[in-house]
C-alpha cells in the first residue's frame, strides 16, 4: 500500500553532504509550483537550490519545529474521544 501524497516519509539512512556540507532535497510538487519557484529564484539571480534554502530559513517555527502556518496541533495536547 503506497502513502498518500504529502505524508512523510519514512528515511532509511542519513543523507551523505557533499562539498561545503549539503545534502540533496526531495520531493515532488506541481508543475505550477515549479515553474513559480523557478521564476522567482531566477528572477533574482539565484539558484533553485539558494531559493529553497532561503525559504526554509525565513519559516517560523514553534519550540517544537512545527511550521507556524501549518496549523499543526501538539498530538499531546489533544483530547482523544472518548467513546459512548
Amino acid at each position: 500500500m503506497s502513502r498518500p501524497a504529502g505524508t512523510p516519509q519514512p528515511r532509511a539512512q542519513q543523507p551523505v553532504a557533499q562539498s561545503g556540507g549539503r545534502v540533496k532535497l526531495y520531493g515532488y510538487v506541481t508543475r505550477e509550483h515549479y515553474d513559480k519557484a523557478r521564476t522567482a529564484a531566477y528572477s533574482c539571480g539565484m539558484s533553485l537550490g539558494a531559493y529553497l534554502t532561503h525559504l526554509i530559513e525565513a519559516d517560523k517555527v514553534d519550540e517544537a519545529g512545527r511550521p507556524a502556518w501549518a496549523g499543526c496541533d501538539d498530538p499531546a495536547t489533544q483530547e482523544l474521544p472518548l467513546a459512548m
